[in-house]
């Protein structure tokens, strides 16, 4: 439940300079989710294949939404992939899924809203092989406001890396 919670708060607009800004709870989901062991292959569990599935979901919800997060505000990494080896999703972990009969979807548009959530996946998979970059066009000022300032923090990706992010997109 705090897990859920902390992923939920994630989402709750608020003031980047706020105490408990998305970041915040980003931060403290993938600090839970590191806890529970969601970032390990759930194989290895001895839970029911249902439960398995379900954790594997939401490893990659709180995987998603921290690399959409910090490309969005220009943070780094929280998750450090080196650290996780939980399995792509595939459609069978929809399979189980009691979600979709509560909110009266269809086999189709389930497997369509499975399917594109597993592309959201490999696309966050390809943003951490990125650097974040940031792009701050406000900065505060002596008399208390914000005032425009364009500034770039972290790197532009080297012809190496980019030719590394190719080969991985091509497998």
């Amino acid at each position: 439940m705090l897990l859920q919670s902390a992923l939920l708060m994630g989402f709750y607009p608020n003031k980047l300079s706020s105490t408990r800004d998305p970041g915040y709870w980003i931060a403290e989901a993938a600090f839970v989710a590191f806890k529970l062991g969601l970032h390990r292959d759930p194989c290895q569990l001895s839970a029911d294949p249902r439960r398995r599935s379900f954790w594997k979901r939401f490893w990659w919800c709180v995987y998603v939404r921290e690399r959409m997060l910090s490309l969005d505000i220009g943070s780094s990494w929280i998750i450090n992939d080196a650290e996780c080896d939980v399995p792509n999703l595939s459609a069978a972990n929809f399979e189980s899924d009691t979600a979709a009969s509560s909110y009266n979807l269809n086999s189709t548009k389930h497997r369509e809203l499975a399917l594109i959530f597993i592309e959201n996946t490999k696309l966050a998979m390809i943003f951490g092989k990125f650097s974040p970059i940031s792009i701050s066009y406000w900065e505060n000022s002596e008399e208390g406001g914000q005032r425009p300032n364009a500034c770039v923090r972290g790197s532009i990706p080297s012809l190496f890396e980019l030719g590394r992010i190719d080969e991985f997109l091509r497998q």
